[in-house]
């Protein structure tokens, strides 16, 4: 293998490197942007059901702020 045949495979794998590991980075994003929702779409269930904004914390794990923001925007 000459030197510009090396240069450029080891070019070829850093690359793809790269872009696995912005792959990887989306796919989390992804997921936890779905729990996030998954825990409001929970806590929005909880305050229809009148549940204490105390325990809807308790159960998703969601900052009282937070479920005071859902309650204010969720009609």
């Amino acid at each position: 293998m000459t030197r510009d045949e090396l240069l450029a495979y080891e070019d070829f794998w850093d690359k793809l490197g790269a872009e696995r590991l912005l792959f990887i980075d989306s796919n989390k994003l992804s997921h936890e942007r779905g729990v996030a929702e998954g825990r409001a779409e929970v806590a929005k269930n909880l305050l229809a059901m009148g549940m204490s904004l105390e325990n809807i914390a308790q159960a998703t794990g969601l900052s009282i702020e937070i479920i005071r923001n859902l309650k204010q925007h969720t009609p």
